[in-house]
């Protein structure tokens, strides 16, 4: 016998926490992990407000790590912000400025990043003036630029010249660059114009233009990722209806390599489904409610071989 625990015998112990760990699963650490890749996302979704649920499960099943949203429609004080938050993502976020006192009216427009819990989100802040002919959010993990050109405004130099701003000032940075967004210009149609000056803009900084296929449900390539032709540069990308709106999801992927963060694994029953009935048979019934000094016993094994003793003791 161990006189250090309570007068009982070591396997009684084993099988007294064997019994306690069956009432009360407790919650595992798991290392961090080595990422090999990454996979953005690019999507003009008219209304992110009620769509958590469908953004959660498309980065989830396509494995979105970055996530690049146009036509969010929200207030910096909507709540579909606060439950991504909430879930574990990363946000950040520009709305549309609102020209009048109508706070009830849908707010159009506005420009989203939603990132992975291990992928740290920094804002980089626009050189005044501000584009005016766009909307633009920039944040670095690696440059992810963000844009949102409005399809009832027609093409004026003046886009494409404060897009070369854009273009100046993320171009100073050592990191892979993404712009991606909707431009609202027919890039599929070879005689545009206004395509075929983007492309040249984008040239101008070593940039390329990737070929998408159409990016809307009517046809048409409206939506565009723009990458660095070398570095980062991902091998396609793909365009794919995932139902959320008349735009296209636009999907690619990259090689990299970064340190997950360690995730916390918790085992856990269905509660609803518990028999409190039977439960409380059952607890009444073990070791566990037996009178002496073995539920300390049982409790001090935890305690010692548990990494995270502050879940019994309140000290």
């Amino acid at each position: 016998m161990d006189s250090g625990s309570g007068g009982h015998s070591d396997s009684e112990i084993e099988r007294n926490v064997t019994e306690f760990r069956h009432v009360m699963d407790l919650p595992t650490l798991r290392r961090s992990e080595v990422i090999q890749s990454a996979v953005f996302g690019c999507l003009n979704i008219r209304s992110l407000l009620n769509k958590f649920d469908d953004v959660v499960e498309v980065c989830r099943d396509r494995h979105i790590d970055l996530l690049c949203v146009t036509e969010s429609w929200h207030d910096a004080d909507s709540a579909v912000l606060g439950r991504l938050r909430c879930s574990g993502f990363n946000v950040a976020d520009r709305p549309r400025l609102r020209v009048d006192s109508d706070n009830l009216s849908v707010n159009h427009g506005g420009v989203v990043v939603i990132a992975a819990a291990d992928v740290a989100l920094s804002p980089i802040v626009i050189n005044d003036p501000r584009p005016t002919t766009f909307e633009v959010l920039c944040v670095r993990a690696v440059i992810v630029v963000t844009l949102y050109r409005p399809g009832s405004a027609a093409i004026q130099q003046t886009f494409f010249d404060e897009l070369a701003v854009i273009f100046d000032q993320v171009a100073t940075y050592q990191e892979p660059i993404y712009v991606a967004g909707d431009f609202n210009i027919r890039l599929d149609r070879p005689d545009n114009p206004h395509a075929d000056q983007l492309r040249l803009l984008a040239g101008c900084y070593g940039l390329v233009l990737h070929d998408t296929g159409p990016t809307h449900q009517l046809g048409g390539t409206l939506d565009a990722v723009i990458t660095h032709d070398v570095t980062g540069c991902p091998s396609c990308v793909t365009a794919e209806d995932v139902g959320l709106s008349d735009h296209f999801l636009l999907r690619w992927e990259v090689s990299t390599t970064r340190e997950a963060s360690p995730t916390m694994s918790v085992c856990a029953r269905p509660w609803r489904r518990l028999d409190i009935d039977h439960f409380r048979s059952e607890l009444s019934m073990s070791r566990l409610c037996r009178p002496g000094e073995q539920l300390i016993s049982v409790l001090m094994v935890l305690i010692k071989n548990s990494d995270r003793p502050s879940l019994f003791c309140p000290y």
